[in-house]
C-alpha cells in the first residue's frame, strides 16, 4: 500500500527555498546516527525514475549499493530501499525488527497507513507531511 510523503527540502539543504518533494513509498522512517538526520523511504522498486527530480537537482553526493540509493545532503541523508529487500516490512514488521534494521535509532516509522513509532507530529517536526 503506497502512501505519499511531502518532504521539506529545507531539511536537506540550507540554501533551499520553501519547496517540497513528493515521494510515493510503502513506508518512511526518520532516525539519527551520530547526530545526523536520516530519512528512509521504502519503494516497490528503486531506480532514478522513482526519485523526485527536486531531490536530484539539489547539490548532493550519491552512493548506490545494489538496489539501494543513498543521497548525502548538507543537513541530512536520504535513503531509498526496495521493499523486496526488507522482508520484515513485507511481512508486517514488528517495532523491534524495524529498530534493529534501522540501527535502533528510529524516532518515526510509518508503514501501511499506520504509525509504528512516533506520530504525525513527529514526522512534521522533521519536515515530512503524510498525504495518505
Amino acid at each position: 500500500m503506497t502512501s505519499t510523503f511531502l518532504l521539506d527540502l529545507r531539511k536537506l539543504d540550507f540554501g533551499v527555498e520553501k519547496k517540497v518533494a513528493e515521494i510515493s513509498a510503502h513506508a518512511a522512517a526518520y532516525y539519527r546516527i551520530d547526530n545526523h538526520s536520516h530519512y528512509a523511504f521504502f519503494l516497490p522498486e528503486v531506480n532514478l525514475e522513482n526519485i523526485p527530480m527536486e531531490l536530484l537537482k539539489l547539490q548532493h553526493y550519491e552512493k548506490r549499493a545494489g538496489s539501494e540509493f543513498l543521497f548525502h545532503y548538507q543537513q541530512a541523508n536520504l535513503l531509498f530501499l526496495p521493499t523486496s529487500e526488507t522482508p520484515a516490512l513485507c511481512n508486517g514488521s514488528t517495532l523491534e525488527t524495524w529498530n534493529e534494521e534501522l540501527k535502533g535509532k528510529c524516532e518515526a516509522i510509518y508503514a501501511g497507513r499506520k504509525f509504528y513509532h512516533g506520530d504525525e507530529e513527529t514526522f512534521k517536526r522533521y519536515g515530512v507531511l503524510i498525504k495518505g
